[in-house]
């Protein structure tokens, strides 16, 4: 058993005690009573009814509100001092983290101590009031550390939900895709076969061959654009690798927009300057870069100018699109590759950007782009020359 000389020296280190004298603190000893515990014993419980307060002479306690664990008070740290003021149930309950001994004054008792020495009263409830200042303290960073975690919790949820909408709606474009697939297939090949008739029979002139070379390719363009669709919804673009010369793919993407240049009194500038070949899928990046062509038309209504160039970079080649338009805010310039995404345009189901980004993705290439409100916005893409990909 502890010693009065020990327990003594632990109080005048307390800090309800250490402005007290040793004749006071040994007063205090005499009215205490000495509480054991044992380890994971409840002293007590939030809500039981108290009068007493508790100063740690061995070992540690752990103060738990509503299940959760609040702080460690070890030796020298005293509890349940409001006890002595008023009458009101316990805040939190004491358990016993290891095996414990405390010293407990009970309310009448202390109330003896103080009026025989009046003069320690002011001393202790100036000790008293900087304990409730710090416990404020506390509570309140514990209130803000609870409500960044609430935040965070809420965020992620919100992720989670909107990702969730997001694989609901690739789903429901899968299934509808799937089924436009097998309903196309039919009638594509019905055009392809009266096409090969047209060429067979007799002597076609050049237009009409020209014409069933624009008729047979835009067949295969739809089909693949819905191909495109399905393989965006099971979240897997494939490619078929052949020797592509990107600057000539560049230069016939461009071409095809003509119409849509002139309309709208847009000037174009290509500056191709990558003469070596890559390995790519040439269909796939043909879309690819007409989806971000579309988009740059569509952000310039008053006329502008669309560039358009390569260059080596890396064992590779970078294409820049820049369009002089009305460019994409900060705040959602980093949803632009997302599905459906279609805040600030007028037109389009947001699927052409994930499009590209997918095909650039499946190219082991990346894409980025940087914009400013008011004055355009620039796609930079990389493809490796040799993206490396097995069974392609």
């Amino acid at each position: 058993m502890m010693n009065d000389e020990n327990l003594i020296t632990i109080l005048k280190h307390a800090s309800l005690f250490k402005e007290l004298k040793e004749e006071e603190i040994k007063e205090i000893i005499s009215i205490a009573r000495r509480v054991n515990l044992k380890k994971g014993e409840v002293l007590f419980k939030e809500g039981d009814k108290g009068n007493s307060m508790y100063i740690i002479t061995k070992g540690k306690v752990s103060v738990i509100k509503r299940g959760e664990k609040l702080v460690t008070l070890k030796k020298g740290d005293f509890f349940g001092e409001m006890a002595l003021i008023e009458e009101k149930p316990r805040s939190a309950d004491i358990v016993a983290e290891t095996s414990t001994t405390l010293l407990e004054i009970d309310k009448k008792s202390f109330e003896k101590f103080l009026m025989n020495n009046p003069h320690v009263t002011f001393r202790m409830m100036k000790i008293l009031s900087q304990r409730l200042r710090e416990t404020d303290i506390t509570l309140i960073k514990n209130l803000r550390k609870k409500n960044i975690e609430l935040q965070k919790a809420y965020d992620e949820l919100k992720r989670m939900q909107e990702e969730l909408i997001k694989k609901e709606k690739l789903s429901a474009i899968g299934m509808l895709t799937a089924r436009i697939v097998h309903d196309f297939k039919n009638p594509i090949g019905a055009i392809k076969n009266c096409i090969e008739f047209i060429l067979e029979d007799g002597n076609p002139t050049e237009l009409t061959k020209r014409m069933c070379t624009y008729i047979s390719e835009a067949t295969d363009y739809m089909l693949a654009l819905v191909m495109d669709l399905l393989e965006l919804s099971r979240g897997n673009i494939r490619i078929s690798l052949d020797v592509v010369n990107i600057d000539d793919l560049l230069y016939r993407t461009v071409d095809e927009f003509e119409g849509n240049l002139r309309e709208k009194g847009i000037k174009k500038e290509l500056n191709l300057n990558y003469k070596d070949m890559i390995k790519g899928d040439p269909h796939k990046l043909k879309r690819c870069f007409s989806n971000i062509i579309a988009n740059a038309i569509d952000a310039m209504d008053k006329g502008g100018i669309l560039y358009v160039g390569t260059e080596k970079e890396n064992g590779g080649v970078k294409v820049l699109i820049r369009d002089t338009g009305k460019g994409i805010p900060e705040d959602i310039i980093d949803r632009i590759f997302e599905p459906f995404f279609t805040k600030g345009k007028e037109r389009g189901t947001g699927l052409g950007m994930a499009i590209a980004k997918g095909v650039i993705d499946a190219h082991k290439g990346k894409i980025e782009v940087k914009s400013e409100v008011g004055k355009g916005t620039e796609m930079i893409i990389f493809l490796p020359s040799n993206p490396g990909i097995k069974g392609a």
